[in-house]
């Protein structure tokens, strides 16, 4: 019985894409917090006249030491006070 290597080979990398998702895809998901401020378009700023950035994520490194209160607003809020987004939250 011969079997066809490129059935095979096409069932073991699905194998491996649904192991990867499995496992992976938890620690890459966003917390309920975070999924509605995005869906929401919603982001963190501080709110001092140094800070320049917003942030897509409320636990950025980029906000821990923050001194002035942190604020949720929109995205058109936060770009209405010069702010850009955060290098660390969206990897620009």
């Amino acid at each position: 019985m011969r079997v066809n290597t490129k059935i095979f080979k096409s069932a073991n990398l699905i194998r491996l894409f649904v192991f990867a998702l499995l496992f992976l895809a938890p620690s890459l998901s966003l917390n309920a917090g975070e999924s509605q401020a995005l869906a929401q378009n919603k982001v963190y700023v501080v709110m001092s006249n140094t800070a320049h950035v917003y942030h897509s994520n409320r636990d950025c490194k980029g906000l821990q030491n923050a001194t002035h209160k942190i604020k949720q607003v929109t995205v058109e809020e936060a770009k209405k006070m010069g702010r850009r987004p955060c290098k660390i939250c969206y990897g620009h």
